[in-house]
């Protein structure tokens, strides 16, 4: 990381902690729309393009959510053991 990148990191720093909890609350909730239709819904056409199985749509939703805490927990991560390893020497 350079001096910028590290500066935008600890102004952000309570955001992105912030933002941690509530992806890893969000991910606690199964998903929605897991439980086949029914009546009419069911004998409508389906769109061209989308994935028809809510199964995998949820798997895709939590991998990019994961993905997405793994990279702010980099970024929170990376200061605090730098600084601390450079007070040590």
């Amino acid at each position: 990381m350079n001096k910028k990148q590290i500066a935008d990191t600890l102004c952000n720093y309570h955001w992105m902690v912030n933002e941690i909890k509530r992806q890893r609350e969000l991910l606690k909730d199964a998903g929605t729309n897991l439980v086949a239709q029914s009546g009419i819904e069911s004998a409508m056409p389906k769109a061209q393009g989308d994935s028809g199985d809510p199964v995998v749509r949820e798997v895709i939703r939590r991998d990019k959510k994961h993905t997405w805490i793994d990279k702010l927990e980099k970024k929170v991560v990376y200061p605090g053991t730098h600084v601390c390893s450079r007070r040590r020497v």
